[in-house]
């Protein structure tokens, strides 16, 4: 448990991120996806570029994996 406390920052929001893509992933509100969609997008794209520890890329990665693979179902599910 108490690596949890000791983890630097940047793998901390790249967790929270990861959390906040797979909410918005299993949501099907569509406000909700309106709103916070490409403001997550954003910042998990600025996550990933520029940083050189492998847990934060991974999970960003992971993370936008999920954010298009919602927004493409989304657009599925409007067309």
């Amino acid at each position: 448990m108490r690596q949890a406390f000791d983890a630097p920052w940047p793998i901390i929001q790249a967790n929270a991120i990861y959390f906040c893509s797979s909410m918005l992933s299993l949501s099907d509100n569509q406000h909700i996806l309106a709103v916070y969609h490409s403001q997550v997008f954003d910042m998990l794209v600025g996550k990933l570029s520029p940083s050189p520890d492998a847990v934060v890329r991974a999970t960003s990665s992971a993370a936008l994996g999920l954010l298009l693979k919602s927004s493409h179902l989304c657009h599925v599910k409007v067309t």
